[in-house]
């Protein structure tokens, strides 16, 4: 589901992503959307170059 990963990289808590998607707040199916944007948001290339 796009909207999770989306939703989670606008700053939307994990337990509100988790209630709409009917997934247990620490379910492994909500946290490997999430996980995908911490990713890209903890990239160490993120301000390298011009």
């Amino acid at each position: 589901m796009r909207g999770a990963t989306v939703a989670y990289a606008a700053g939307v808590p994990v337990a509100v992503i988790a209630k709409h998607g009917r997934w247990a707040p620490a379910s492994p199916v909500v946290l490997r959307y999430i996980t995908a944007v911490d990713r890209w948001r903890d990239n160490a290339m993120r301000n390298v170059g011009p």
